[in-house]
């Protein structure tokens, strides 16, 4: 057993969450039609900050050429629907070019897995699953969210109720659903299973005709372009199917949301988790909470590799680790995340 841990110059783990796109289709009698996305012409005003000082006539129109996507006239009701393979990439480094530095993770992995630690944190995920987090902003066009996941043979109906404020209240059928989703995903995580696919839909009654939100793309130089030579202020995300330009959630977006589970974070505020990131990124108020040696993935586990070992070993469960603990669960997460955490400076 090594009693320190030193991240080597090559060290790269593949996710272990891999979820598809999310497809928007609207539904009318049960029967699907994709979601499609539309070009629309707005006249619309200026409003940005600073435009009187900058000398711009603001009375003037503001034309724009957004991308929109709405249910249709006939449709009430809206469905999202992905799939997650989740494989045990997490148990030992997809690249390392140092045999103790992969050695000692592999020994930190395989005993926070035998104390229980993978079923701690796919609660966590399979939380996020069924209470919809991964519907980002249309989670709150619908009181009412009627989840679906599919495993193999196994099937979990979930349905929340929204409130006011954070307020839900989740109910499965059938009941027992709530503990197996999160031992399925537990021991994919874990290898005790080769993988585990789910099939996930979420069913949203948002109202005829409404507007429902797709990712957007970040268009390239000279991509947002359409006929004319006008630009786009919003592309929104699609794909081809059958003839039309189906809406669609970004995998990466779906991935985000899934692991939102980082409630370690220093002055963490209740009921606001963040994503697992190495530097505890919150990309919505573009600041990162994890800066410091104390905090950050690399900070954590180069000082307190030792201690996370002997931690453990004082505890039957992973989820009984103290307060000064508990940031191994976060450390676990970023090498379910995945990535590239090499030390370039390393002399390994």
């Amino acid at each position: 057993m090594t009693t320190g841990f030193r991240f080597p110059q090559l060290l790269s783990y593949t996710g272990s969450l891999k979820p598809s796109l999310g497809f928007f289709f609207a539904l009318n009698d049960d029967k699907r039609q994709p979601v499609t996305v539309e070009e629309e012409s707005l006249r619309g005003v200026i409003a940005n900050y600073g435009a009187e000082k900058k000398g711009q006539n603001t009375g003037r129109p503001n034309l724009q050429l957004v991308d929109r996507a709405h249910l249709p006239a006939s449709c009430r009701e809206c469905e999202v629907s992905f799939t997650l393979t989740i494989l045990g990439n997490a148990l030992r480094p997809h690249a390392c070019n140092n045999a103790e530095a992969a050695a000692s993770l592999a020994e930190l992995v395989s005993v926070y897995a035998s104390k229980g630690g993978f079923e701690y944190l796919a609660g966590l995920y399979a939380d996020n699953i069924v209470r919809g987090r991964w519907l980002w902003r249309n989670k709150s066009l619908a009181q009412q969210l009627d989840i679906e996941v599919k495993a193999g043979e196994e099937c979990f109906a979930f349905t929340l109720q929204r409130h006011g404020g954070q307020q839900e209240t989740l109910t499965a059928q059938p009941e027992e659903g709530l503990a197996r989703l999160p031992q399925l995903i537990a021991d994919a995580l874990a290898g005790q299973s080769p993988r585990c696919l789910l099939e996930i839909s979420a069913r949203l009654d948002v109202g005829a005709g409404q507007e429902i939100y797709p990712s957007q793309e970040l268009p390239l130089e000279g991509e947002d372009k359409r006929a004319g030579g006008h630009k786009k202020s919003r592309l929104l995300a699609s794909t081809p199917v059958d003839g039309v330009n189906q809406a669609v959630l970004h995998s990466q977006k779906i991935g985000n949301a899934l692991r939102t589970i980082d409630r370690w974070y220093p002055e963490a505020e209740p009921h606001y988790p963040l994503a697992i990131e190495p530097f505890g990124v919150d990309g919505g108020l573009q600041t990162a909470h994890r800066t410091t040696k104390q905090s950050s993935f690399y900070g954590l586990l180069e000082t307190h590799y030792q201690d996370y070992l002997n931690g453990l070993a004082e505890v039957d469960n992973a989820a009984q680790l103290s307060d000064d603990m508990e940031q191994l669960h976060f450390v676990i997460g970023c090498l379910i995340r995945g990535g590239v955490y090499s030390n370039e400076k390393s002399k390994s």
